[in-house]
């Protein structure tokens, strides 16, 4: 005796039917793939939503003390950051972790003071491309010990942490 198939089962199997053709692609052009900047001849390239610092190309180059401020409970270190794109790729965010330490003149030691994500946005007529982009950002951390306003007191290391390309 033959069953009638529930209607469930046959909406579920239409569903994963229609849902799998969509993933197949389709023979025309697809927006979402290649650079419109593209010479004749390359090969379109794939933007993936977020790349891993490693494969960025995105590198930290230089990272200059500009300022030291002491408030009442804080100190603000001033930095100038240049960041350079030898990538293939275009941004139009990048996240950084910056990393403030007080260190001594004579001292190798250093001590870590704290720590803040930075996010870099570029607008759509300025994304990052190739070539250094250079900007400043303030750090703010709790005072742990006497005030020093001498940047020499200070180290600070940033590092690529994502990378959102446009």
């Amino acid at each position: 005796m033959n069953r009638p198939v529930p209607r469930r089962g046959l909406l579920t199997a239409a569903a994963v039917g229609l849902f799998a053709g969509c993933l197949q692609g389709t023979d025309g052009d697809d927006a979402s793939v290649g650079n419109p900047e593209d010479e004749p001849g390359d090969e379109p390239v794939e933007t993936p939503d977020r790349i891993d610092p490693e494969d960025a190309g995105v590198t930290v180059r230089d990272v200059e003390i500009t300022d030291v401020e002491i408030g009442s409970t804080w100190t603000g270190v001033t930095t100038e950051v240049t960041v350079e794109n030898t990538g293939r790729f275009r941004y139009g965010v990048l996240s950084f972790r910056a990393d403030v330490f007080r260190s001594g003149r004579t001292s190798r030691e250093r001590e870590s003071l704290g720590f803040e994500y930075v996010t870099r946005q570029f607008a759509s007529g300025d994304r990052f491309e190739n070539g250094t982009r250079t900007f400043e950002t303030t750090l703010y951390v709790d005072r742990q010990a006497e005030p020093r306003t001498n940047s020499e007191w200070f180290e600070v290391t940033v590092a690529v942490r994502r990378a959102h390309p446009v």
